[in-house]
Order: C-alpha cells, then sequence, then structure tokens
C-alpha cells in the first residue's frame, strides 16, 4: 500500500459527487429490486468517506458507519449501521460531502461541516472536533460547492475558491505553507471557478473548462507533467479544455473531457484505468472510456464511472469495492453487477462505492462499520441497497 508524507493512512475517502437524482422506485417484479427499497426521491446526493457514508435525500443530510469523531453529526459518537439524520440538516440541503473524518454541506446557501477538526478542517476558527454541524466562519451565503478531504476542506463562493484546514503540502492553494482554521481564497482563482475536489494531500478545481491542481505532487497527482514535489499554488494540468468535471482520489485525479475519462498520479494499485504499473505524470485516456461518461468519482485507491448506464470501476478491490462479485483488483474498468439503467450518480469512497440509481441508493464493499447502511457489517461484492430512508418528501 502506498505511503505519503508525514502520514500513512490505511483507509480511504471519497469525494462528493454532487449531481441531481429524478427517478422513480423499481416495482416488486423488476430484477432490480432484491430488497426492500426506499421509496420515490425529487432530489438526492451521494458521497462516501473514508468509513462513512452520507446522503442528501428530500432535502435532508443522513449519515452512517463510523462516527469515532463525529462525523455522522448525530450528536454522538456511536456509529450507525443505517442512515442517520444529521442534526439541525432536516431540510434545505443541497450538497454533501463525506472526508477522511469530518463532513461538510450546503444548506440555503452556507457552508457547515463537522466531525474530526485536528486541522482546522471545520473551518469554525478552533481545532476542536464538533458532534454536530457548526458555520464555516467568514463565507456567509453565496456558497455553491463544497468538497471535504483529508484534513482540508475547500469550497466555492460566487465562483471564488476558497480553503482551509492543514497545509502542510501547499493543499489550501494560499501561496505558503500555513495551516488554517478559516477560509482563505485559493491564489488566482478568485472568479470563475466551476467545480472543486479535495484528495489527500491536493486539491484541484475546474476553470473555464480547464483544470488547474496544487499541493503535494510526488505521485504526478497535479498532471503537470512531472513528480515536483509541491506546489502552494494553482498550477494548469494538462487539460486546458472541454473538462466538465472532475475527482481527486487518494494520490490520484480524473477528469471528464467530451464524456471521456483521464486520470492521472499513483498507479500502483490500478485506479488510473491504465495497463502500466507505473504513474501518470499527465492525464492520460481510459481503456475503453473514450466516450458516454456522465459521472465520475475518485476513491482513495479506485476509481468509478457512470457509462450509458451502467457502472463501472477499476483500481484496488481487497473488499470488493469495484463491484464485481470478485476480489480481484482490476487496472481497466469492470461493470459493476446487477446495475442497469436510470444511475444518476456514483461516489467510491475509502474502500466502498455507492450509486444513485432506481430511485435508491445502492453500496457495495467493505461494511466493518455499517458504511454499506443495510443494517449489517458483512461486507458485499455486489451492490446492496441502503435501507430505512424516509420515504415523505421533506419540506422546505
Amino acid at each position: 500500500m502506498p505511503t505519503w508524507g508525514r502520514r500513512v493512512l490505511t483507509l480511504g475517502l471519497g469525494l462528493a459527487s454532487l449531481v441531481a437524482l429524478t427517478g422513480a422506485l423499481a416495482s416488486p417484479s423488476d430484477p432490480f429490486d432484491r430488497q426492500h427499497l426506499a421509496a420515490r426521491t425529487a432530489a438526492a446526493t451521494i458521497s462516501v468517506g473514508g468509513t462513512h457514508t452520507c446522503a442528501v435525500w428530500n432535502g435532508g443530510a443522513w449519515c452512517w458507519g463510523d462516527n469515532s469523531f463525529g462525523e455522522l453529526g448525530t450528536g454522538n459518537t456511536t456509529r450507525s449501521l443505517s442512515p442517520a439524520p444529521v442534526v439541525g440538516l432536516a431540510s434545505g440541503v443541497t450538497a454533501i460531502s463525506a472526508g477522511w473524518y469530518h463532513t461538510c454541506a450546503l444548506k440555503n446557501g452556507r457552508a457547515w461541516c463537522w466531525g474530526a477538526n485536528g486541522s482546522g478542517q471545520l473551518g469554525d476558527g478552533s481545532n476542536t472536533s464538533r458532534l454536530v454541524p457548526q458555520p464555516v466562519a467568514g463565507l456567509g451565503r453565496g456558497v455553491t460547492a463544497i468538497s471535504a478531504g483529508s484534513f482540508q476542506t475547500c469550497a466555492l463562493r460566487d465562483g471564488a475558491a476558497w480553503c482551509w484546514g492543514d497545509n502542510f503540502f501547499g493543499q489550501l492553494g494560499s501561496g505558503d505553507m500555513v495551516s488554517s482554521a478559516i477560509p482563505r481564497p485559493v491564489v488566482g482563482l478568485a472568479s470563475r471557478v466551476n467545480a472543486i475536489t479535495t484528495g489527500q494531500n491536493h486539491t484541484c478545481a475546474l476553470k473555464n473548462g480547464g483544470v488547474w491542481c496544487w499541493g503535494w505532487n510526488v505521485d504526478g497527482q497535479l498532471g503537470i507533467g512531472s513528480s515536483d514535489r509541491q506546489s502552494n499554488v494553482p498550477v494548469p494540468t494538462g487539460l486546458t479544455s472541454g473538462v466538465t468535471s472532475i475527482s481527486a482520489g487518494g494520490a490520484h485525479t480524473c477528469a471528464v473531457k467530451n464524456r471521456g475519462v483521464w486520470c492521472w498520479g499513483d498507479n500502483s494499485l490500478g485506479q488510473l484505468g491504465i495497463h502500466t504499473p507505473s504513474g501518470g505524470r499527465s492525464p492520460a485516456l481510459v481503456s475503453g472510456l473514450q466516450h458516454g461518461v456522465s459521472a465520475l468519482s475518485a476513491g482513495w485507491y479506485h476509481t468509478c464511472v457512470v457509462r450509458d448506464d451502467s457502472a463501472w470501476c477499476w483500481g484496488w478491490n481487497i473488499d470488493g469495492q469495484l463491484g464485481d462479485a470478485t476480489t480481484t483488483n482490476s487496472r481497466t474498468p469492470v461493470r459493476v453487477a446487477d446495475l442497469r439503467g436510470e444511475i444518476a450518480a456514483i461516489a467510491a469512497g475509502g474502500l466502498n462505492s455507492c450509486v444513485l440509481a432506481r430511485g435508491a441508493i445502492w453500496c457495495w464493499g467493505l461494511n466493518a462499520v455499517g458504511q454499506l447502511g443495510n443494517g449489517g457489517t458483512t461486507e458485499s461484492l455486489v451492490p446492496v441497497p441502503v435501507l430505512d430512508l424516509p420515504t415523505h418528501q421533506a419540506e422546505g
């Protein structure tokens, strides 16, 4: 397993896959409906963290899995094997992002974070962990996107990029290496930024169709054609136009351009989707995914996409996080079993993955602390439905 800098991490985090879902519940006679499904939802998002998973469901925030640092936002540190409501976020939530041991969400245009806070990643001006959501200091209204990384968080407000938390590798993009418990502006990204994503020790943003990255680069995860150790300001990658979405994993990054997938960075476990075990310092087209991709998420050591109404994953598969009914690693995309049609979004995390499909949330992979949300702790090599989400439409 790879190591980076001053930390050796054994689990992963997933990055938000913030995609609207509109769809109906599968009928009881549909083969897709293998178990009890949640009822129809008007809009949802899903995000997989290191050992917890979160979703926006009918306007409210729900989390499940590990809760050692309060990352579920339930007011305690008790794990949950099925979705639990986040305190104070029952309605008006539009986005959620599960990081390593913290989580952030947007409600009515404001940013809220909770969980571990040793590096100031909650942005509330302190280093105190929180069991319930706290408002991020200084951002106010107008926040349109948020991404929780390992020990840092970034957001977009009125087209400008802001980051806070750990900055040991320059991952805040502030032009220095000083960590911050409150948001700081990212150098050179004060307007027209369309998306932002945080990995372990690096961050990337999408501006005017081009990808810019900053932070740690020893594995080439900045996509600048070299493995210079780091950059504390955004630098342009080899993808300068036509990009529509990006996702930063542990030490790799992927993007969708012209509905094809490009990846770069660490490839020790096949997470770039190319045959060579060596990393890619510049963006490379993923085998077999030159077109048709509608959603993307880079996990810690694996990557997943939605292509032509089916889900595909590649990389590390020790706990079945690729969802192909095996535990065999794959350097090329493999189809996730039993998922066909109406897949709206996908999220890859540490050692599990999830999708929004046919009016329900489905997860697969490691489940030791309940991160699959199906009420148990047994891992699954194929998708299983998340249980006990509310069937009513939230107000507000």
